[in-house]
């Protein structure tokens, strides 16, 4: 039985039913794929802000086993065979090694499974796919480069694979088939698991490998791990939990709503509470999706949750017991004024359509009659297709095309049409979309609209025409892949292009502070601008808008709209006013009945946005008739800089004056700006009406992070007046420097004193104050720095202070951060307290990360007090504890007198202190080390933060080299080993980032010189060197090259 068919009938089983698999309907961005590609820029985007779910949703799904061996054709191969034997492609990559337990069987699962149902046959390039696999290696593991005989775009036939100190060239020309594929991969994988150093799985290899190949295919296949796997099981459909919403806020665990009618809502949790901490956890500093794995468990399991209320003291303990929490996929209103019914879809479950038929049911008994529907679909990234066609079947007459479903190159088409069954009455009906509309919603969507069963508002949707299937494997894994294209009635795919709404709303933010945005940013991401993005040959260009709506955003009263209560934003309202209007059925009928208020509110739009135009001296006001566009000469210029060049940290405008050059006004001018630097990207400035002769000026304030790195940018300005887009535009060069960067060392101590023995080291029960000590031994000043911690050892470390500002470090500079935690401890002698501990510059991203194990002891005898003097023969260490196995956190010099303040209790180290005041320093000292000595103190030690991480350097560099390769060269230095470093290269095309990793290299002494041949691409090359030093602490740098 053809794949596709036999998952579509698995879904249109009894949901209790289904054991076989799914077929998956949601846009899943790359960010599922960041652990094999790095991703740097994150593309700035003016107006709303897109929350595009990456959800999937499944039933339970089984693994559905394929003989790999024999599945079309594929040769049956006997694995045990001790007698090795070379395929040609294989052996052209020399004499065939014994791999001895390195099978791959997921790969050749997987690549059957690409073979056999794959959508889309022609990309599927073996030999392609082998080189990305080489790729994705280099990606993820740090050891390993994969240096390619021309670009990965360019299509490779050989590559040599370095793999730390060891290399070996691999031979791609004759990769012809799935075997070749296969039998290389086992070669390769031998090669790096022989060579690599750092621990590495072999089943993580092989995911490595994997996923480097289906990223040749689309954005959409992927393998999931078993982690992502299992993460994406427990958030959707039924699970034991609390049933809140939560999120972080001002750096704290929040809930954001508790769902009505879950144990958390009756146990009177609120929105706005803090979770301080679950069971035996604190939440300081938890991520989120470690506290949502606290706070899910068994069903009718108890947690205590401590909650921290607005007007209370201290944290409260709330015993919940945990429920099957059943997810709500949708919201509804009663508009009981207007009798209008609304529904937002957040997205497509397995009961989504029965839950909706239910809510309008209960809404008409509550109304009298439903007149109206206003259907949501805004922020809803799809979901299941049953339920998309459910939902739309409602709506439709009977024998209505829905969705047609095209699997392998077009070859098997299924058709879903509408029927009888539960069908609502003809009421109008709206439904809202914008850029977050994918998949299923776009089949609702365009079902409807091309029936022309409802008016569609907002904006165009995100674009994805692509069916997926999900499969599970014995391992806890699954492979996502694309199986079929889904069409809209009309045979119209929306891949890439999405559906367009009859009324395109457009926000406008008009602020003095924030600056203006009133037009639709080019940088919205869309399926079109993912890497790989399917193409359909029945794809066409969306209907424009019949009106294009603007209306004043208002932050104040957007932030009424907490995404649980109902609130009529202005998408709502229109959606309102048009049902109240019109009471066709049909949309064409809706939307022609309802043009008085269309014409309402472009005119209050417009008011409002003219009004508040005014306030910055603007003209917007329309001409009395249209007029041709005129001619006018444009000029920019930096004021504030020093010529051209601006500083990292300064603010600085950018002025641009037009003057009208022709007999007639100019009306409604405006420019856009575009640049390769998301600082001056996306900027609109507003000039309005220009009389004849007359200029006007615009000034665009611009603040250059501290942070930002040495770069030279051209910032285009397009313009455009009252009759579109203008072919005029105007540039300007700007050159950033970058401020020089702090860097930190640091050391840490043990203080016990008050809250546990006072020996300095980590006993079960006790209460530990962490002094941090932090030394800026960069070449900048850093305004704030922060130093925080992180449990890495769940219930054994209870945090109390997470985070402490160490503050302003200029160069040179010391401070100290104190941090508490509370040392719960494990039930073995020796077990030990993970944490990470993080020191960082946010403005400048500088940072050090180091995770500390710490052995976590019996409670034995505790120091004795002690009083006198000591003094030192030499130079002597002082400890942080009572052990000379912690660290150095000082050195006392010869003759130095220091007050003895404690003695160890086996009497082998003593406490000493100096310097006065609460954060007067102390450590300890082995006690063969000292001599007794008379009063009073002499001397103060010096603080030692010998814990730094390495110093990379660039030499010299042009930041605009008109070449296709160029020689990049620096230094690392550390003052102990440098063990390695990496070179990546990213560069960005449009809103698309494409990464390189160029080099590896080892260390092995506290000075390493590194040259790089970098490949340069037309735009901005972003080249990025990662050091590591032998304590394991990394430290990055980066420059811009711009190719013209």
């Amino acid at each position: 039985m053809n794949i596709l068919y036999k998952r579509r009938s698995v879904l249109e089983q009894d949901t209790a039913k289904q054991n076989r698999g799914t077929i998956d309907m949601h846009h899943l961005d790359r960010t599922t794929r960041a652990s094999r590609r790095p991703s740097l820029w994150g593309a700035r985007t003016l107006g709303w802000l897109l929350v595009l779910s990456a959800i999937l949703s499944f039933l339970g799904c089984n693994n559905v086993t394929v003989d790999v061996g024999e599945a079309r054709g594929e040769t049956p191969r006997d694995e045990d065979n001790s007698t090795l034997k070379a395929s040609a492609p294989l052996a052209a990559n020399g004499p065939i090694t014994d791999t001895g337990d390195i099978k791959l069987r997921l790969m050749k699962h997987t690549l059957v499974l690409v073979k056999t149902n794959y959508y889309d046959p022609s990309r599927v390039d073996w030999k392609n796919m082998m080189a990305h696999a080489f790729d994705g290696l280099q990606s993820t593991i740090a050891e390993v480069v994969a240096e390619f005989e021309v670009p990965l775009d360019a299509k490779p036939n050989s590559v040599n694979l370095r793999v730390n100190t060891k290399s070996r060239t691999f031979d791609l020309s004759n990769i012809k088939s799935l075997t070749d594929v296969h039998e290389l991969s086992i070669e390769v994988a031998k090669f790096v698991m022989d060579n690599v150093k750092e621990e590495l799985k072999l089943t993580e290899l092989e995911y490595t490998l994997i996923n480097g190949m289906l990223d040749t295919l689309d954005p959409h296949s992927i393998l999931l791990t078993p982690k992502v796997y299992e993460d994406m099981q427990t958030s959707h459909g039924g699970f034991g939990g609390l049933g809140i919403v939560i999120g972080i806020r001002d750096e704290e665990l929040t809930i954001i709503s508790p769902i009505e009618g879950t144990p958390a809502s009756r146990a009177g949790l609120k929105a706005g509470d803090k979770i301080t901490q679950i069971g035996e956890e604190s939440t300081i500093n938890m991520p989120l999706h470690e506290a949502v794995d606290r706070l899910r468990g068994e069903v009718g399991e108890p947690i205590d949750v401590y909650v921290l209320r607005k007007g209370w003291t201290e944290p409260r303990v709330f015993n919940i017991v945990r429920a099957q929490i059943e997810i709500h996929s949708l919201t509804t209103h009663a508009i009981k004024d207007d009798k209008i019914a609304y529904i937002k879809i957040k997205a497509f479950e397995k009961n989504t359509a029965e839950d909706m038929l239910k809510a309008l049911k209960e809404m008409r008994e509550e109304m009298g009659e439903v007149k109206g529907l206003i259907l949501d679909l805004r922020f809803n990234a799809g979901g299941l297709l049953n339920q998309a066609i459910k939902v739309a079947d409602a709506f439709l007459p009977e024998g209505k095309v829905i969705v047609v479903t095209e699997g392998i190159a077009g070859t098997e088409r299924d058709e879903e049409r509408s029927t009888n069954d539960d069908t609502e009455p003809d009421y109008p009906i709206v439904v809202i979309i914008n850029p977050g509309s994918a998949s299923a919603s776009e089949i609702v969507a365009g079902a409807l609209k091309n029936h022309d069963r409802a008016v569609l508002i907002g904006d165009q949707t995100f674009g994805k025409g692509s069916v997926q299937i999900l499969r599970d494997n014995d391992d806890g894994s699954a492979i996502k892949l694309t199986i079929a294209q889904y069409l809209t009635p009309g045979d119209i795919s929306i891949q890439g292009v999405g559906i367009a709404p009859d009324v395109r709303v457009v926000p406008v933010l008009i602020t003095e502070k924030e600056g203006i945005d009133m037009f639709v940013s080019e940088n919205i991401r869309r399926e079109g601008s993912l890497d790989l993005s399917l193409q359909s040959e029945k794809v066409r260009a969306p209907n424009e808008p019949v009106a294009v709506v603007r209306y004043l955003f208002d932050e104040a009263e957007a932030d009424k709209d907490n995404g649980e209560d109902f609130y009529e934003d202005f998408e709502i309202q229109m959606a309102r006013a048009f049902l109240t209007k019109s009471h066709s059925p049909k949309g064409d009928e809706l939307l022609s009945g309802a043009q008085d208020s269309l014409a309402k509110f472009e005119a209050s739009g417009l008011k409002e946005i003219t009004a508040a135009l005014a306030k910055l001296d603007v003209d917007w006001s329309a001409p009395k008739k249209p007029l041709a566009s005129q001619p006018f000469e444009a000029k920019v210029e930096l004021v504030g800089a020093e010529g051209n060049t601006v500083k990292a940290g300064q603010t600085v405008t950018l002025r641009a004056t037009v003057t009208n050059t022709g007999d007639k006004d100019i009306n409604r001018l405006f420019a856009i700006s575009h640049s390769n630097n998301p600082v001056f990207d996306d900027q609109e400035l507003v000039f309005g009406k220009v009389e004849p002769g007359k200029s006007k000026s615009w000034n665009l304030e611009i603040k250059v992070p501290r942070g930002g790195e040495p770069r030279e940018d051209v910032v285009n300005l397009a313009f455009g007046d009252a009759n579109g887009q203008l072919s005029q535009d105007v540039s300007q060069d700007i050159i950033s420097e970058g401020l020089p960067r702090p860097h930190y060392a640091y050391s840490y101590q043990i203080d016990d004193r008050e809250g546990g023995n006072g020996d300095g080291l980590l006993q079960k029960g006790e209460t530990i104050n962490l002094i941090v000590n932090v030394e800026n031994n960069g070449l900048g000043d850093s305004e704030e720095t922060f130093a925080y911690i992180a449990s890495d050892s769940g219930a054994a470390m209870l945090l109390s202070k997470g985070r402490d500002t160490v503050g302003p470090l200029p160069v040179g500079g010391t401070g100290r951060a104190l941090l508490r935690f509370d040392v719960k401890g494990a039930k073995e002698k020796t077990s030990n307290l993970a944490f990470v501990l993080t020191i960082y510059d946010k403005e400048f991203g500088s940072r050090v990360e180091e995770t500390i194990e710490l052995p976590v002891l019996e409670s034995d005898a505790s120091p004795s007090k002690a009083t006198g003097f000591v003094t030192f023969a030499a130079k002597t260490p002082i400890y942080g504890g009572a052990s000379v196995e912690t660290d150095p956190i000082a050195s006392a010099e010869a003759q130095e007198v220091l007050a003895v303040t404690a003695n160890s209790a086996d009497g082998t180290m003593v406490r000493v202190a100096w310097g006065e005041g609460e954060n007067a320093p102390f450590g300890w000292v082995a006690a063969k080390d000292t001599q007794t000595a008379q009063g009073p103190a002499k001397g103060s030690p010096a603080v030692v933060v010998k814990k730094t991480s390495p110093f990379v350097s660039f030499d010299p560099q042009a930041l605009v080299v008109n070449a296709d390769h160029l020689e990049v060269t620096g230094l690392i230095k550390d003052d102990g080993t440098v063990t390695d470093y990496r070179v990546f290269l990213w560069h960005r095309q449009a809103i698309k980032t494409h990464a390189q990793k160029l080099d590896y290299g080892l260390g092995g002494r506290d000075e390493k010189k590194f040259a790089v041949d970098v490949p340069l691409r037309e735009g901005v090359n972003r080249i990025t060197v990662v050091a590591r030093d032998d304590q394991k602490l990394e430290n990055s740098e980066t420059i811009y090259v711009v190719r013209p």
